[in-house]
């Protein structure tokens, strides 16, 4: 059965990762006092970015992108995640972004029918046709929804198992737009997730 995993928001911006250091990521992502001890994850080599934790929440500023990532996959830890990124926004607001999302997934280690039907592709007749065994299979959709675009990909993959992955985002370099888009409710993004996992894999509704 497909199982929550890998939820996080992201933020994609030139962020200046010299100010974005374990200090600077706990005051100015999670607000917290300079003094406040911090729990960070040291990286084994100098490219790695630090990942700093705190509230249930893994903050990382890997390359072009500020990354928090759940603990939990959740949507309450998700609206919280949504507030610090926002925070972090209006604390570099000269920052150049370009947009703003949050990734929920769901994986499975192996594919059920389900999963095999929604990845289904009229190309596979024709690996068919030739004798050729098909290993990995996808679909991808996208469309505008609410104030954002919510992207959906199925992966069928004989290896590594099944993925559903919901990408809902804002493309803006507008730091205000981020910040608003980031505050609002993300209640039909969740209502659109819920009712394809229900119709097409699940049969369950998301908390």
């Amino acid at each position: 059965m497909l199982s929550p995993s890998d939820w996080s928001v992201v933020v994609v911006g030139h962020w200046n990762r010299a100010i974005l250091q374990p200090a600077g990521i706990a005051h100015r992502v999670f607000g917290l006092d300079p003094n406040t001890p911090i729990n960070v994850d040291i990286p084994l080599d100098s490219i790695a970015p630090f990942r700093v934790r705190h509230d249930e929440i893994i903050a990382s500023v890997p390359a072009n992108r500020l990354i928090l990532e759940l603990e939990t996959c959740s949507f309450e830890l998700l609206e919280k995640a949504r507030t610090y990124a926002a925070s972090a926004i209006k604390s570099l607001p000269e920052t150049p972004f370009t947009a703003a999302g949050v990734n929920m997934k769901f994986l499975c280690d192996s594919v059920d029918d389900a999963v095999q039907e929604a990845a289904t592709s009229p190309l596979l007749g024709f690996f068919a046709g030739q004798n050729l065994a098909v290993s990995t299979r996808s679909c991808k959709c996208r469309a505008p929804l609410g104030s954002g675009t919510m992207q959906v990909k199925v992966v069928a993959d004989t290896d590594q198992g099944a993925m559903v992955h919901f990408n809902y985002e804002l493309v803006s370099g507008t730091a205000q737009e981020l910040r608003k888009w980031l505050g609002d409710p993300l209640d039909e993004a969740k209502s659109f997730m819920t009712a394809i996992l229900k119709e097409h894999f699940t049969g369950e509704d998301q908390e």
